[in-house]
């Protein structure tokens, strides 16, 4: 698949802003005035935030030991074709099993729409979300799929198997991108573009998303 011809460009990233909503625990987003046009000439702005906060991605090393860090992740993961898998139908707190995703493919990018993110800013974002179950996550790294990106907040809303299927994907290999929004309005296939910040030594970061299509 290569890029369309005539593209349609969406974006798929929540938009940051100080005090919006985190991972419970996770460092809260912040604008600090540095500069002023009228005092300085100029604006700066000192920005304060989290590896995970907003649409972000993980790497390796956010759960991993020796794993991987943002800047040293592959680009040809983070650019290509994707499918878009439709699993709107999953209610709150419900369970993606093996059999929705289809055949998966050694090596695609996989983006799972749930419509999670039209409850942003609610307390269910964080704690009711539907979550992968273990086969999902045995079936998405033994086929080491290059990029799994989802709209819900992470991988399982319970925190023990939340911590078993990143070791397990991350393990694999498979760049995780979290909290993407507006999955609903793209066709079953798209050209993705998910580019992290260059952050050295880092576990994640906040990232633009954008999808290509028709």
């Amino acid at each position: 698949m290569r890029p369309p011809a005539s593209p349609q460009w969406i974006d798929l990233t929540l938009p940051l802003r100080p005090g919006m909503p985190v991972y419970p625990g996770d460092p809260p987003v912040a604008f600090l005035t540095h500069s002023t046009l009228s005092k300085d000439g100029c604006r700066v702005t000192a920005v304060r935030i989290g590896t995970h906060a907003g649409t972000h991605l993980d790497a390796p090393a956010h759960f991993l030991e020796a794993g991987a860090t943002v800047e040293t992740l592959p680009l040809p993961a983070l650019v290509g074709p994707a499918r878009v898998v439709d699993l709107s139908d999953v209610p709150p707190g419900g369970g993606i099993g093996r059999e929705r995703l289809g055949a998966v493919a050694p090596g695609e990018r996989l983006l799972l729409r749930t419509d999670w993110s039209r409850r942003f800013g609610e307390p269910a974002y964080y704690e009711e979300f539907p979550s992968l179950d273990v086969n999902t996550v045995r079936e998405l790294a033994a086929k080491r799929v290059a990029l799994l990106g989802l709209e819900t907040p992470s991988l399982c809303a319970a925190h023990d198997a939340d911590a078993v299927a990143h070791r397990a994907l991350l393990g694999a290999g498979v760049v995780i991108v979290e909290g993407l929004t507006g999955l609903a309005v793209l066709p079953e296939r798209v050209w993705l573009i998910a580019l992290p910040l260059r952050l050295v030594g880092l576990d994640g970061s906040p990232c633009r998303v954008i999808a290509v299509g028709e």
